[in-house]
């Protein structure tokens, strides 16, 4: 009964975000080529040794980043395309060679890269990217409960009072789930470009023409 109440508290909490503005920018912070662009036009003023040791810390990041998305997306999203993956390489056809990998990356491709058009009111796209958005966070739901709960066996949620408890493993649980499909990966390609950036900025010369 606990875990019920918890569910409709939590049900209750994400319905009130997303009524309010909260929500409202998700597509905007899914859109990677805009927040590229952000990145871009920031590194243009970071120069010399401030951009080699803000490249370095990039790279940190999107290596971490990277790590999360592939043992917390790609993973579960290639356990589950293995009969579609299985089905297709059947036919024997050489250039399906990579299909299984590309297919397992498909999900996170539609979500990033297609939100810029999705905003234009493609509508096949646009519930195409709402279906990869559902497969995306079931397959990596099952992931991200299993480890919220070693949390809540090793106490993590101990302090709290049963049923907040409850509602915040509940919570935990939806909140991996959404970084796994969402923020992991985007924030490994967005930490990666930009410490590319920034490396190649290492020895630009600064903007009053000198070498710093």
């Amino acid at each position: 009964m606990n875990e019920l109440i918890a569910w409709i508290i939590a049900a209750a909490v994400i319905l009130l975000l997303a009524n309010t503005n909260v929500a409202d920018g998700l597509f905007d912070a899914l859109d990677l080529s805009d927040n590229l662009r952000r990145a871009a036009e920031w590194t243009r003023g970071v120069r010399g040794a401030p951009a080699a040791v803000s490249a370095a810390s990039f790279f940190v990041l999107a290596y971490v980043f990277g790590a999360l998305a592939y043992r917390y997306d790609l993973v579960p999203t290639w356990r589950f395309i293995q009969p579609v993956a299985q089905d297709v390489l059947s036919s024997g056809a050489e250039w399906l060679t990579l299909f299984a990998v590309f297919l397992t990356l498909l999900p996170t491709l539609i979500e990033l890269a297609s939100v810029g058009l999705v905003q234009r009111s493609i509508k096949a796209l646009e519930y195409m990217t709402y279906f990869f958005i559902f497969f995306d966070l079931v397959t990596d739901y099952t992931e991200a409960a299993a480890l919220v709960e070693v949390w809540q066996r090793s106490g993590l949620f101990d302090p709290l009072p049963s049923l907040i408890a409850g509602t915040a493993v509940v919570l935990a649980k939806i909140s991996w789930t959404f970084a796994a499909s969402f923020a992991f990966e985007f924030l490994a390609i967005l930490f990666a470009v930009t410490g590319l950036l920034l490396a190649a900025n290492v020895r630009a010369p600064t903007a009053g023409g000198g070498m710093r």
